[in-house]
């Protein structure tokens, strides 16, 4: 005689289910949380990259019109802020002293600072304008201009520094020393 015994395997099967759901769980939040930052570092480059081609152009605009143009952020569209959360300020400044007059020319300026975003303008002059000279440099306001993410993002954190001579270029913080990744945390208010 021959005696069968047969083992329940729904109990283990409930099991194996809600370790494997709660596997999927976690490689879905780390994987959500892996695209966030993917889409912030994507939307850094590429409204920097956009941001030194538009500063090129006014550059060039400064040149062609043999006259000094300021860019800045304005809530009001009137007067200069030092942080640039709001809409581009872009004139011809006649007078050479940084702050628009009824009479100086208003140029628009494209891309549009990204909502939630932060740009922190630091001059080598504590202004909070950055101007291109009818010899297309940038001796009086050169600088670096920090772009924060809305949310603590090291890899997308991006910087342009502009120099004395109008020369633009990119640099990610979180690739380079320790001590520029923390002086851009700074900049931002992030703490350590």
């Amino acid at each position: 005689m021959k005696i069968i015994i047969r083992q329940s395997s729904q109990g283990a099967l409930l099991c194996e289910w809600l370790i494997a759901m709660a596997l999927t769980g976690i490689m879905l939040s780390a994987s959500f949380a892996w695209a966030g930052s993917w889409q912030r570092q994507q939307q850094a480059r590429h409204w920097t990259a956009n941001w030194v081609i538009a500063m090129e152009q006014l550059r060039q605009l400064a040149q062609q019109d043999r006259q000094n143009w300021v860019v800045c952020a304005s809530a009001d569209g009137s007067r200069c802020q030092a942080v640039w959360q709001a809409k581009w300020l872009v004139f011809r400044d006649d007078n050479a002293d940084g702050i628009r007059q009824r009479s100086e020319h208003v140029q628009s300026l494209s891309p549009d600072i990204p909502k939630a975003w932060r740009m922190i303008w630091r001059s080598f002059r504590n202004q909070d304008w950055l101007t291109w000279s009818a010899q297309g440099d940038a001796v009086l306001s050169n600088g670096t201009l920090t772009v924060c993410p809305p949310v603590i993002d090291e890899a997308a954190l991006r910087q342009v520094i502009v120099s004395k001579s109008g020369r633009m270029r990119i640099r990610r913080p979180s690739q380079d020393s320790p001590a520029v990744l923390q002086a851009a945390r700074d900049v931002c208010g992030w703490l350590s």
